[in-house]
C-alpha cells in the first residue's frame, strides 16, 4: 500500500519594495551667514558682459525727448477700456485707487484726452506711489516721453500739483 505524505513546498520569491529615504537635515546656517533684513546678501559681484559694438557705433539712437504735460491721474485700464464710465474725475476716485493699488499701470490724461502711460519713477521702480496722492487731480508733469505703437510712456521726473 503506498503512503500518501504531505509536503511542505516553500517557494522563494525575490520582491522589491520600495523603501522610503529619510529625510537629510538641511544644511546649517550659520546665524553671521544670514543677512539682516532688507540687506542683500554679499556675493561675488556679477559681471556685466559689455555689448560687442558701443551704442554709439550701432546707428541707434535713443527715442525719448524732454517732456510736460499737464492733465488728471487715471488708472489706464479703467480710462481706456471705458469699463467702468468714464475712468475719469472724483467720482471714480475710489475705483481708481483701488486698481493702482492692485498694480494697474497709472496714467496722466491731458486736455485733449490722450493717455500717458506712466512706465518708472526711478530705475526698477513704478509710480505707484508716486501718482496715488494725485488720483483724480490735476497735475503737472515733467519727464521724458517715448512713443511706440500709438503708446505713449512717461519716464516721471518730477510732478506738481495744479490749481
Amino acid at each position: 500500500m503506498l503512503r500518501k505524505e504531505k509536503f511542505l513546498v516553500l517557494l522563494f520569491f525575490t520582491v522589491t519594495v520600495p523603501v522610503m529615504a529619510q529625510k537629510s537635515a538641511p544644511p546649517a546656517v550659520s546665524k553671521a551667514a544670514k543677512p539682516a533684513p532688507g540687506q542683500v546678501p554679499s556675493q561675488a559681484p556679477v559681471q556685466v558682459p559689455k555689448p560687442l559694438i558701443p551704442l554709439s557705433e550701432r546707428g541707434i539712437r535713443p527715442v525719448t525727448k524732454p517732456f510736460v504735460v499737464t492733465g488728471e491721474v487715471v488708472d489706464a485700464w479703467c480710462y481706456s477700456s471705458q469699463t467702468m464710465g468714464s475712468g475719469r474725475g472724483e467720482a471714480h476716485k475710489p475705483c481708481a485707487l483701488a486698481c493702482i493699488g492692485g498694480g494697474i499701470t497709472p496714467g496722466i490724461v491731458d486736455d485733449q484726452g490722450t493717455l500717458y502711460m506712466a512706465a518708472k519713477y526711478k530705475g526698477y521702480q513704478g509710480c505707484r506711489e508716486l501718482l496715488m496722492p494725485y488720483v483724480a487731480q490735476r497735475v503737472k508733469v515733467t519727464g521724458w516721453l517715448t512713443t511706440k505703437g500709438g503708446c505713449n510712456v512717461i519716464k516721471i521726473m518730477k510732478v506738481e500739483p495744479v490749481k
